[in-house]
């Protein structure tokens, strides 16, 4: 992670938000999720202020409006720590490694083994992990042992 950080020159005073993006709550709402998910220094100050004010709502969830940077019931982090972000204007960062020898991306940041990973992707390219990754994410040619589009 050090290396990515220092390769494209980010700083602890910019505001970054990075990991494995998800597109499950619509194109125009991604999140990070998975094994890791990054923040700047920066980052971090302006959230940790939003939350000192966070909202709290306990109860019937019908009662409250959805969509919000609200503490609440049954609440999962990612899509909470998402909805906060957008309220801050940081939005989610997905980390891939250019393979331009090859003309692929690969992510930089997996929430599976490799060999998962990329069977999943054979089996159902259209899946909730693959909808919204870019069009030349490599898939993995087991019989080849090497990378390939598909």
């Amino acid at each position: 992670m050090r290396w990515y950080v220092l390769n494209h020159g980010w700083r602890a005073t910019d505001k970054h938000y990075f990991g494995h993006v998800l597109y499950t709550l619509g194109k125009a709402k991604p999140m990070v999720a998975g094994a890791m998910a990054g923040m700047s220094r920066a980052t971090l100050d302006v959230l940790a202020e939003r939350y000192r004010t966070m909202e709290h709502e306990y109860g019937d969830r019908n009662q409250f409006k959805h969509g919000r940077c609200v503490d609440r019931d049954g609440a999962t982090e990612e899509v909470t720590t998402s909805r906060c972000m957008r309220e801050i204007n940081v939005h989610p960062e997905a980390l891939f490694d250019d393979v331009p020898e090859l003309g692929l991306v690969q992510p930089h940041i997996m929430i599976w083994q490799p060999k998962d990973l990329f069977v999943k992707a054979r089996r159902n390219p259209e899946s909730w992990y693959f909808s919204g990754q870019p069009k030349n994410m490599g898939q993995l040619d087991v019989r080849a042992s090497s990378f390939a589009v598909r």
